[in-house]
């Protein structure tokens, strides 16, 4: 590379960051990812911590920190 190459190049102003594409799913795969996106929703907040809540309460009414 010749110096008014190097120059050319360190000259040259970027003017904007090229932005990637976002994969988009079509047919059965956008099917199958809705359904189970919609059964992940269905399923949320299923679990039952008040066994544990009341361990961890009780552990902290020991430890005189529990107001």
């Amino acid at each position: 590379m010749q110096i008014d190459e190097v120059c050319n190049v360190i000259n040259k102003k970027i003017m904007a960051i090229e932005l990637k594409t976002i994969p988009v799913l079509h047919g059965e795969a956008a099917a199958c990812f809705v359904e189970a996106a919609d059964e992940a929703l269905q399923k949320r907040g299923s679990i039952d911590f008040s066994k544990q809540l009341a361990k961890a309460r009780a552990i902290l009414k020991r430890s005189k920190l529990y107001i």
